[in-house]
């Protein structure tokens, strides 16, 4: 309703000034008749008054866009060299659903932008189209225009079929905007804020007498501090363990500590600290220390980045279209006559079939079957994926703190979209006497597969050596192949090899308590030798790697079976090969049926087998029961299950038993519940005569807002919600999820980030005694950062009610409007004169501009404060006449 209200001041202005004011006085009547349930009379009120004065002034109410009398010369000086004019389409005789951005020549002739014409469904002559991409709609051969200023519509009418283009449409609008660069809806934001988030967890040894294994004897920490702002986010990780098994060890490591920030529109982030650098399926990431600088498609969460399939057609009348992607219906669009395109369809990684269904108005069906396969792998034509970094290596990652090599190396990685078909890859290494570069291509194989083929090559000191790669993959009448294989030389080296070769060489093993001093003592020169040499070993390129996983479609049975098969080769190692198969199925609903094992075959007794079945009890509930057979015996799991959920108060348990096998006899019981301010978790087991027990706390600090919050573990955006009042109930994407706490605000940290998050507060929750401004908000947060939302509620004591009446007594007539003088803040009147007047950091006296009907007005003054708020009633006000004609000032509005 108040979007209704200032629609009608906007059309008001447009009219004049005069007629503004009427708008204006009998808008101000339909307010406070909203305000006392009377909706329809005030939207009756507001539709006369403006119809009457808009026809008076020549304004279009029907269409909402200027005078339907229009001439081309208004039109020509209404707008500026280089100002667009939107106006609607029609080709022959069909109107386009949407509006399009046109141009006017100073002889009053169009121009459009060249694909905004062939959005439309037309094509342009060569001869007419400029040098800055726009076309001259006079200069036209095929293609007849007329300006239709009642329709306020450019009129094309073909002279030739070749002057028509396919007419587009975008199943997706959300993807066809992401792929023309369009800015996103919501604008990303990242205020001031801290966080810390935490998880603690304890333990005790396995103990005979049940009391003791709540002697807790072992605690870790896990802390993350982060603070975000719009310029980036700082974030620093860090693991405390203590242990007293005989030796209190307590020890400190930080794990991460970087600088990031991300540009939504360029869709590029630049990180400065510890990191990780990117790879392809060929190369291998390593953690430095340093600098990056990388495209990031996940800031724009809309943008589809594998190639997408268009859907060609024609249609010799109007005509409806119905797309069907693998047997679901995902859109239906009307299209006109003549050819058409569909873009943007929604399609998954695989082998896809597209099913598309022409309907005429006499029902007569044309269906067209395409199919054509998604890969990840594939980028878009032109588009660019990359990353370079440059820094130090880091060592013992986890176990030491700043534990960096000396030497500098750079590396970069970047993919680019040659063709929908065709993705070009290259990656490169460098540092101290050492280079590392390699290309690689995947193309597209028609509509079931892709090929991948890459090649790369080395040099460290006097070494040189090579690697290559091939990747296949491809789906067809349900069968689904992946293989892979990849080999290097005895030299071939990369980043990791090298810098570890290093690590190797300068610095021996840590010790065995994990603290960052070595205990030489506890480890012989022999050891130290074979654990320098096993480390170095593990870090080289392997030999071989060959990889085949095989999906086959059971015909008789929807069950589903896949087999696997993987072979590798370290040097100075044996070959390792593994086989494996999986079996699942889903009977019915609720019961679902799994079957799995492997086989290692260079060790007749290494195999496993595991079967089992989960039944759905209901929406939280579950049990599984499930058996696992190897060299050692046969051993039975059973479990029943209550699942937590993710709002604040839901909890969760389960109940579990081995028996048999190999494994001693195991049972265990285990907990976790979700509070405003954290989640807490239990468990107690029984292994044979033995007993264990352990706890464990996540969740997260919040200071923002001028407040410390308790929150859950945050693990990518965050929101507070300021509600203004405690016990408010608060929505995230309208499913509820909390109450606001004493200080009215309320953490939310499960918030996407780049996406629309819709935060909402329930009416009925509130005080009776407050007013409002809004209920829900749509807010976009940055990655990993938070957003803090009001929503404008203010207390009883921020106002009174003030009862405005002339000297003799009489109220002040319905619909006027008060303004408090020296300030944009005014207030409606309702019934009897009365009206919601804020007082909050008022000054005494308060002066009153009344605005009255007939451009009239009164003047008021509340001499002294009143402490009583709302809940005193209403204050008589005496409001004394102003003399001639006064003209309403331009106010804010207040919470009604």
């Amino acid at each position: 309703m108040r979007l209704f209200f200032y629609l009608m001041l906007e059309l008001g202005r447009v009219a004049g000034s005069g007629t503004e004011n009427r708008i204006k006085q009998f808008c101000r009547v339909f307010r406070a008749l909203f305000s006392a349930g009377s909706v329809p009379a005030g939207i009756l009120i507001c539709l006369l008054s403006l119809g009457k004065n808009a026809q008076a002034e020549g304004i279009d109410i029907s269409q909402g866009v200027g005078d339907p009398s229009l001439s081309d010369e208004a039109l020509s000086t209404g707008a500026g060299k280089n100002d667009d004019i939107y106006l609607n389409a029609e080709v022959n005789g069909e109107m386009r659903k949407d509006m399009f951005a046109f141009r006017q020549k100073e002889n009053g002739d169009f121009l459009i932008k060249e694909s905004e014409l062939e959005t439309i469904g037309l094509l342009a002559d060569k001869k007419a189209v400029g040098a800055d991409d726009y076309v001259d709609l006079a200069a036209l051969s095929d293609i007849r225009v007329d300006y239709d200023a009642e329709k306020q519509a450019i009129i094309f009418t073909t002279l030739s079929d070749k002057a028509l283009a396919p007419y587009t449409i975008s199943v997706n609008r959300w993807a066809a905007k992401a792929r023309r660069g369009d800015d996103m809806e919501g604008k990303p934001r990242s205020d001031l804020a801290g966080i810390i988030n935490y998880n603690v967890y304890a333990n005790s040894n396995s103990e005979k007498k049940i009391r003791k294994a709540f002697d807790l004897n072992g605690v870790s920490a896990n802390l993350g501090g982060r603070v975000s702002s719009r310029f980036g986010s700082l974030d620093n990780n860090q693991l405390l363990t203590y242990s007293d098994s005989g030796h209190d060890v307590y020890k400190s490591v930080r794990l991460d500590s970087y600088w990031s920030y991300s540009d939504p529109k360029r869709l590029v982030t630049y990180r400065a600290g510890d990191l990780i650098t990117r790879s392809l399926p060929w190369s291998r990431s390593v953690r430095l220390g340093g600098a990056q600088i990388r495209r990031n498609f996940g800031l724009r969460p809309d943008l589809v980045t594998m190639p997408l399939p268009n859907f060609s057609g024609s249609a010799a009348v109007p005509s409806a279209v119905d797309l069907y992607i693998n047997n679901a219906k995902r859109a239906t669009e009307n299209v006109p006559v003549g050819p058409f395109n569909l873009t943007d369809l929604p399609v998954v990684s695989g082998n896809n079939e597209a099913k598309l269904v022409v309907r005429d108005a006499q029902g007569r069906e044309t269906t067209t079957t395409v199919s054509f396969f998604g890969s990840s792998e594939l980028l878009s034509k032109n588009l660019w994926d990359f990353s370079f970094e440059v820094g130090t290596p880091r060592r013992n990652y986890g176990t030491k703190s700043g534990d960096y090599d000396d030497k500098v190396y750079a590396t970069g990685t970047t993919r680019y979209g040659l063709s929908n078909n065709i993705t070009l890859e290259g990656h490169a290494e460098a540092g101290e006497n050492f280079v590392n570069g390699g290309a690689g291509t995947v193309f597209s194989l028609w509509d079931f597969g892709t090929l991948a083929l890459a090649g790369s090559g080395s040099s460290h000191k006097s070494q040189t050596g090579s690697q290559y790669s091939v990747g296949f993959q491809a789906q067809k009448w349900g069968f689904s192949l992946t293989a892979r294989t990849q080999g290097a030389s005895r030299d071939y080296h990369d980043i990791v090899s090298v810098s570890a070769d290093r690590s190797a060489v300068d610095y021996a093993d840590m010790d065995y308590y994990g603290s960052d001093t070595l205990y030489d003592e506890f480890v012989s020169p022999d050891q130290r030798k074979n654990r320098r040499r096993r480390r170095y070993r593990d870090s080289q390129v392997p030999k071989t790697a060959n990889q085949i996983a095989l999906s086959v479609p059971l015909f008789f049975d929807p069950a589903a079976l896949s087999f696997t098969y993987t072979e590798s080769k370290r040097r100075g190692e044996a070959e390792s090969r593994y086989a494996g198969f999986s079996l699942s199925r889903n009977f019915g609903r609720r019961i679902y049926g799994y079957m799995n094992g492997f086989q290692d075959l260079r060790h007749d007794k290494s195999y496993s087998l595991f079967a089992g079945m989960t039944v759905t009890l209901s929406e939280k509930y579950s049990a599984s029961v499930d058996s696992t057979t190897d060299h050692g015996g046969t051993n039975i799991s059973s479990s029943l299950t209550r699942q937590m959920g993710s709002n604040i108060g839901d909890y969760g348990w389960s109940l579990r038993d081995i028996e048999g096998g190999a494994l001693n006899d195991q049972r265990g019981a285990s907990g976790n519940y979700r509070s405003r301010f954290a989640t807490f978790a239990g468990s107690v087991e029984q292994v044979d005569e033995r007993y264990r027990a352990t706890i464990d706390m996540d969740g997260a600090l919040v200071i923002a807002d001028k407040s410390i919050m308790p929150s859950n573990k945050i693990y990518d955006s965050f929101a507070v919600v300021n509600a203004g009042a405690p016990g408010v109930r608060v929505a995230s994407q309208n499913v509820y999820y909390g109450k606001t706490g004493w200080n009215g605000r309320l953490v939310v940290p499960n918030l996407v980030s780049y996406r629309d998050n819709r935060l909402s507060i329930d009416v009925d929750s509130l005080p009776l005694d407050t007013l409002i401004t809004e209920t829900d908000a749509v807010v976009v947060p940055a990655y990993q950062s938070g957003v803090i939302q009001h929503f404008g509620v203010s207390g009883k004591s921020d106002y009174i009610y003030a009862a405005l009446q002339y000297a003799g007594g009489e109220a002040v007539p319905t619909g006027s409007y008060a303004v408090i003088d020296g300030t944009n803040q005014g207030f409606d009147i309702a019934y009897d004169g009365i009206g919601v007047l804020p007082t909050k950091g008022a000054k005494y006296p308060i002066h009153l501009t009344v605005y009255l009907p007939e451009e009239k007005a009164c003047r008021a003054v509340i001499a002294k404060a009143d402490n009583s708020g709302l809940s005193g009633g209403a204050i008589p006000v005496t409001c004394t006449p102003v003399p001639g004609t006064v003209t309403p000032p331009q106010i804010d509005e207040i919470p009604a």
